[in-house]
C-alpha cells in the first residue's frame, strides 16, 4: 500500500500567491497590546514560511525577543551592520542588512538600545511616521517585511501598524489578551483618523486586521467560549492554533516548528502552516 505524502510536503503558497507577493511586497506586522501572547513567535514562523517558498523576506524587531535570541543580547554590538533604530531617522538604512545564519535567505533588522529613545521620544515630533516613509526603498530590496512590534501602544507599536498593510492580531483565549489586541486596533484607526483628516490623498491608511488564537487550550471551557464569541464578530480569524510544548523550543532555538520530528510538532506545524496560509493570502488579497 503507498504512504500518501505528507501535506507538510506540500507547497504551502500557490505560484499565483508567491507571485502576488513578490510584486507587491506587502509589509505584514504582529500584533497586540498585551506581551506575551506570541508576536515573535509568529513573525519568525511567518519568515521561515516565506524563505521556503522562495520569497526573500525582511524581520525587523521593533520588540527585543527576536534579537535577544538571535544574538544572545537586547543590546547586541553590531557596528557592520543596520538596526531597527534607524528608521526612525531621515537618512533611513545606510548600513548593509544582516542575514539570519540559523534561517539563511532571511534577512534582519535587530533592535539595539538606541531603540529605547523613540518611545520615550514625543509623538508631536512626528517619529512614528518615519518608518513608513523609508517603507518603498526596502520594497525595492524585498519580497516580504515583517514587523514584530512590542506590547504597549507607544510610538513603535504604532509606527509598525502605520506601515503594515496586514496586522496578524496574536491573541490567547483571555479577556486581558483579547482586550489587549482591541486596544491595539483602535489606537491605530483612531491616529489614521487624525493623520487622514481633510486629506484626499493620505498614503496612511488602516491595516486588514486578521486574528490568530493562540495557545488554545481546547479542554478549556471559558476559552471555548471566548473563541466562539470571537467567531460571532466581524473580524477575520485564522484556524485556532493549541498551545504546544515543542513551539517553545522552535522560537527559542529559531527552528521553525515544522523542523522538529516528534507528533507534538507535527500537529503545531499543521496548525502554524494553516494560520500563516491564510495571513500570507490575506496579504495579496485585492
Amino acid at each position: 500500500m503507498t504512504k500518501k505524502p505528507s501535506n507538510l510536503k506540500k507547497p504551502l503558497l500557490s505560484q499565483a500567491v508567491i507571485k502576488a507577493i513578490k510584486s507587491l511586497c506587502p509589509v505584514l506586522c504582529t500584533g497586540n497590546g498585551k506581551g506575551g501572547v506570541g508576536k515573535s513567535t509568529w513573525a519568525f514562523h511567518i519568515a521561515a514560511a516565506a524563505v521556503e517558498a522562495g520569497l526573500k523576506p525582511l524581520l525587523i524587531d521593533m520588540d527585543e525577543h527576536l534579537t535577544l535570541t538571535v544574538t544572545g543580547s537586547t543590546h547586541p554590538e553590531l557596528p557592520d551592520y543596520a538596526f531597527s533604530c534607524e528608521m526612525f531617522k531621515d537618512e533611513g538604512i545606510t548600513k548593509p542588512i544582516m542575514e539570519l545564519e540559523l534561517l539563511p535567505g532571511c534577512w534582519f533588522l535587530p533592535r539595539d538600545s538606541r531603540l529605547d529613545e523613540v518611545n520615550s521620544t514625543p509623538f508631536e515630533s512626528g517619529i512614528v511616521l518615519y518608518p513608513h516613509s523609508h517603507l518603498e526603498s526596502l520594497r525595492e530590496q524585498f519580497d516580504l517585511i515583517i514587523i514584530d512590534t512590542p506590547p504597549g501602544k507607544g510610538n513603535l507599536q504604532q509606527a509598525a501598524f502605520l506601515c503594515a498593510d496586514t496586522a496578524a492580531m496574536i491573541t490567547e483565549l483571555s479577556n486581558v489578551s483579547i482586550n489587549g489586541l482591541v486596544t491595539a486596533i483602535s489606537v491605530i484607526e483612531q491616529l489614521v483618523e487624525t493623520l487622514t483628516d481633510g486629506e484626499t490623498d493620505s498614503p496612511y491608511k488602516v491595516p486588514a486586521f486578521i486574528v490568530v488564537p493562540n495557545k488554545y487550550n481546547s479542554r478549556s471551557d471559558g476559552e471555548k467560549a471566548l473563541l466562539s464569541e470571537l467567531r460571532t464578530n466581524e473580524i477575520l480569524l485564522t484556524n485556532e492554533v493549541n498551545v504546544r510544548t515543542p513551539i517553545k523550543f522552535a522560537t527559542d532555538n529559531l527552528v521553525p516548528i515544522w523542523k522538529i520530528n516528534n507528533g507534538n510538532a507535527r500537529l503545531a506545524a499543521k496548525e502554524m502552516r494553516s494560520a500563516i496560509k491564510t495571513i500570507l493570502e490575506l496579504a495579496v488579497k485585492k
